[in-house]
């Protein structure tokens, strides 16, 4: 085969070419032995891991992020800002041990919004005025902005002395019979009572004039929060020195919910595997009570986010719901029930706001309750009779005869029946307006709120989550002009 053929003008660079090629391939071959013999060492092996390139997610963002303020960072504010509460009660004249968030959020909108400062500064109360021998009282305001020194003392008897100039224009001579010590002349008191409103605007002028601000904006006006509130919540470095994570599910980016969810189907698997048990040896009972969440729920989606401190979706959400629903259904133990309490929060037992009127007593010393009930138009009476045989009669008539419809019927019996006292008690009802239905619904709430005297509050609390002691809001839609009917339109004609 032919060489091939290059001119002699070609044959200086082809060379140089050639050359560069040879003395790459020698550069290369020196670094990678240089490359494969430093491997070797245990430092390279770590500054590999330390500054290997990661691929981050938005899963995995937050959980990288190492944390802008350390603990030392957080207590050093706190810290800080417990003195500057204590500061702040002092210049007030308040107590620091009683002094409040709200307090500090108060004198922060009065000292450095001006507009805010004339329309909520407090006016003294009817016969409250300061009296002229403590020059105290005259020059409390300045409290508010001021510490002790000489430079407080001196605004002090300037505020003073413009206080009662004021005083003095605006009440006239009664103020002279004050600074005298004499007893006021008939009248003069609900004279500066009535002079009070006047008296509290010049001296506000005067307050705005002697300590100008323009901090009108709400946003530009310092701000005197815990640290909790200000700094967000977040998590600390998640890896060592070495850059290794500490949790196991951390590539999941929320090891924090994952391992929430292991644990919980752990506990799940044990109360499972400890029911078995029993069952085996014949000491499992069928009607063993499971927890008893009544008067608490579950936490919601936001509150189990900020104890995880991560973002959670919908699904993520109820599939932990389910497992703690799954949990809280099996005879637990003390460690279990612990354990779904965490995730569970009291709420206030609605039952108890309301008042339930105590047990009367007839002449012949029958117990009977009343109550009233109400559904559309329909307002309805009941009188609730312990001891009796099931009679209920309404407006003078059986039942029977005045609801002929079975499902008005059902409407009646349904309290007696989720109480299991079907037959125990007597009713007689008067009812007025509405309908066959309405005036059902109206009944069976009136005997519903009749029949919390006669069971305990577990009941109440019962009978209120079934809803038989919530009145129905809903009324008759109105007709609109244009229409059939409340939604029917007329029928289209083409012609």
């Amino acid at each position: 085969m032919a060489a091939p053929s290059v001119s002699c003008g070609a044959a200086v660079p082809y060379r140089l070419f050639l050359a560069g090629r040879v003395s790459f391939a020698r550069e290369q071959g020196l670094w990678k032995a240089a490359a494969s013999g430093l491997q070797t060492g245990t430092r390279c092996q770590i500054l590999r891991l330390k500054h290997s390139p990661a691929v981050t997610t938005t899963k995995n963002v937050a959980a990288l992020r190492r944390e802008s303020y350390t603990v030392d960072f957080i207590k050093k504010q706190i810290e800080e800002f417990n003195i500057g509460k204590r500061h702040l009660a002092n210049m007030m004249g308040e107590d620091p041990e009683t002094f409040t968030q709200e307090d500090v959020d108060a004198s922060l909108s009065m000292g450095f919004s001006r507009q805010e400062y004339w329309n909520g500064l407090p006016c003294p109360p009817p016969g409250d005025l300061p009296d002229p021998r403590d020059r105290t009282q005259g020059s409390c305001i300045a409290g508010r902005f001021f510490t002790s020194g000489p430079a407080g003392e001196a605004l002090t008897e300037l505020i003073h002395v413009v206080f009662w100039r004021l005083l003095e224009k605006t009440a006239g001579p009664y103020v002279v019979h004050l600074r005298l010590g004499a007893v006021l002349p008939p009248g003069g008191e609900g004279h500066l009572e009535t002079c009070r409103g006047d008296m509290c605007q010049e001296h506000r002028r005067a307050i705005t004039y002697l300590f100008p601000s323009g901090l009108f904006e709400k946003r530009a006006r310092p701000i005197m929060k815990h640290p909790e509130e200000i700094f967000p919540k977040q998590r600390a470095v998640q890896w060592g020195e070495d850059g290794r994570p500490f949790h196991f599910l951390f590539y999941t980016g929320k090891q924090s919910y994952y391992s929430l969810m292991h644990e919980a189907y752990g506990k799940v698997l044990h109360a499972e595997e400890r029911q078995d048990q029993l069952r085996a040896k014949g000491l499992f009972s069928e009607k063993s009570k499971s927890k008893d969440l009544i008067g608490s729920r579950w936490l919601i989606k936001e509150e189990l986010e900020e104890m995880l401190v991560e973002k959670l979706s919908d699904q993520d959400y109820a599939q932990f719901i389910r497992l703690l629903e799954r949990l809280s259904a099996l005879p637990c133990d003390a460690a279990e029930e612990e354990f779904v309490g965490r995730f569970r929060r009291t709420v206030t037992v609605q039952s108890k706001k309301h008042l339930i009127e105590p047990l009367q007593y007839d002449e012949q010393g029958m117990a009977f309750s009343t109550g009233q009930g109400k559904r559309k138009t329909a307002n309805a009476e009941a009188v609730v009779y312990g001891h009796g045989s099931g009679k209920i009669e309404i407006n003078g008539v059986d039942y029977l005869l005045y609801f002929p419809v079975t499902q008005d019927r059902e409407q009646l019996m349904f309290p007696f029946h989720f109480l299991d006292r079907l037959g125990k008690h007597d009713v007689t009802c008067t009812v007025s307006g509405g309908g066959r239905s309405s005036q059902a619904g109206a009944i069976r709430l009136a005997m519903s709120r009749a029949l919390c005297s006669f069971i305990t509050e577990d009941e109440v609390e019962w009978m209120r989550q079934a809803g038989l002691l919530t009145t129905d809001p809903r009324v008759r839609e109105r007709k609109k002009p244009g229409q059939e009917g409340a939604r029917r339109k007329f029928t289209w004609k083409k012609r």
